[in-house]
Formats: C-alpha cells, structure tokens, sequence
C-alpha cells in the first residue's frame, strides 16, 4: 500500500474514562466526545510492518533525573495501544463528502496495529494542541490485510451503546451499529516469559470504524487509495473470573490501582515497557452468532530497542 495519510482516532468509552481520570481527576468526559469521533493526523513515516523493532524515543520532559526540568532525554514510560488499522482502496474527490450508507465501498481490508506511544513525552507535549513525538517512534501493523469481502462474515452491532444520537451525517439508514467482532489479545514477551495483558474485541468501541471512516472524510479533504486510520485504543471493561479489568488496551491505563492484574508483574504498571521487550498483537474474526473462530489476522509484534545514543 503507498500510503500518503494516516489519521488516529480516540473512540473507547472505557480507554477515555480511564484516561480523564488519570490526567484531570474526573469523571466527566467533554461533551464533544460523545458528539462525533475524535481523531489527529500522525505521520506516514511511523509505519512499520510487523518484527521490526522500535528505539525508544527520546523527548522533552520534566523527570526526577533531571531535578523536575524540562530536558531532552530518553523516553522512561514506553507504552503501548491495542488499535486496528483500517486501509482504505476507493477515492474520494477533494471537496466531496462521504456518504456512511456507502463507505464500506472504499474499505479495502483491517489490520492489527500497534500504536507505540511515550507516555512522559506525550503529557508534556499534548496540551494544548496534541500529540506529536510521543507517537512518531513506531506505528507496527500486521503485514497480512484482511479483505473487506472476508470481514462481511463477522459483521454485527456493537456492543457499547451510543448514549447521545449521532449528527446526520454519522446516521445510517441502515445497519447503524454495523461493526466486526474480532477478538483481540496482547502479550508482553519477557525475560522468557509471557504476560496476557490484554483481551478486547472491536466490537466495543463506542464509535464504529464506519462511523470513523466517513467523519474523516466529511470536511471534504478527500481520500487517497493506500490511506489508513487508526482506530484509537481499543480497550474493554470486560473483567476476569476474579474481577479485574482484562481488557485495557495499554499499560498507562492500569496506573489506576484499580486497574491491576493480579497475573502480571506488579510492577508492569510503573516500569512500563522495558528495552528488550516484545509486544505481540493477535486477532481473530469470530462468527457472532455462535462464537466459532473463522480466520485470523497474523500477529503483529515489535521488540522494544534501547535508545539511540544521545
């Protein structure tokens, strides 16, 4: 695919409360968010197809090394975001909009994605315009897209109900709640041993990814064959047998003590992701009637590299 764009979204009920709550100490999400998908442009050149490692970033940011001064210095929070990514084929003229009862049209197939993100960069550098560095180290995708045609098997309604109508132009006349349920994990490979820290599905985002797809394209900047979107941090509030929240789909989230998992290293939530880790991404479509596996995605995995030295 010659990509030219690439767009990352912020669409899980549960990965945006979680978050509002580590970073303001609230509840309350901004009324927007509920309105249309929000969504940053990030950079083609992040792109990496699954094995191939990712240096930790270096950043500016205040840190107990560098007595609470803004320094430039190797990122020490390297995280991790469970995301699909969404190629699109068909274009779209510039100064058009897309129609959502025909944006599947231009879906060319879905991938796994890996949005690598340096936590202590992105909350100096966010506010208040956005992301930037923290995101640009490395963007890994499974290298096997599933096709458009091979996903219409495991179409259903999403599970996480919209609680605000949608504006017109995110209205279907049909199939409204049209999304996938494929099944997601994640592994944390260490030392030779390996964690699940995540199980999700696509199913739960609150904003589909057709929903997605035609807000990205409704201020009429078009679409070029190649382009992908990310489909945000897919996290659950699914919990396990004992209780706990197994469907984060990023350690940053599990720094709420509420949101520990007693099955993985206590400290995983405040070392973050340590320099020879590998994060390993696995997906499967599912029937959604009777639950049965139909194919899978491949994995999509990277091994985190020490820094580049300064």
């Amino acid at each position: 695919m010659a990509t030219r764009n690439f767009s990352d979204f912020y669409c899980s009920l549960e990965h945006t409360v979680n978050c509002t709550k580590l970073l303001l100490g609230k509840t309350d999400i901004n009324r927007n968010w509920y309105t249309v998908p929000m969504v940053y442009n990030g950079r083609t050149s992040s792109l990496v197809v699954s094995g191939t490692p990712v240096h930790r970033p270096c950043g500016v940011f205040p840190s107990e090394k560098s007595n609470g001064k803004p320094t430039f210095q190797p990122e020490i929070h390297m995280d991790f975001e469970l995301e699909m990514g969404v190629f699109l084929s068909k274009p779209l003229e510039r100064g058009q909009r897309l129609d959502i009862n025909s944006c599947r049209d231009h879906i060319f197939g879905f991938v796994l994605l890996n949005d690598w993100s340096a936590r202590q960069i992105q909350l100096f550098e966010m506010a208040p315009l956005g992301p930037f560095h923290s995101k640009g180290s490395g963007t890994s995708i499974s290298p096997w897209i599933v096709t458009a045609e091979a996903l219409e098997l495991a179409m259903c309604p999403r599970v996480t109900p919209q609680t605000v109508p949608p504006p017109r132009h995110l209205t279907r006349s049909e199939d409204l709640d049209a999304t996938y349920d494929i099944e997601l994990s994640v592994k944390i490979q260490r030392n030779g041993q390996s964690f699940t820290v995540c199980e999700s599905n696509l199913n739960e985002l609150y904003w589909t990814p057709l929903q997605q797809l035609t807000h990205l394209a409704s201020a009429g900047e078009g679409l070029s064959t190649g382009d992908i979107l990310g489909t945000g941090t897919i996290s659950s509030s699914r919990t396990n047998d004992k209780g706990e929240k197994s469907g984060l789909g990023c350690l940053f989230e599990r720094k709420d003590p509420a949101n520990r998992l007693s099955s993985v290293p206590n400290d995983l939530a405040d070392t973050f992701l340590m320099d020879g880790d590998w994060v390993v991404f696995e997906g499967w479509c599912r029937n959604p009637e009777t639950k049965k596996v139909l194919f899978g995605f491949g994995t999509c995995k990277g091994q985190l590299l020490p820094a580049v030295p300064l």
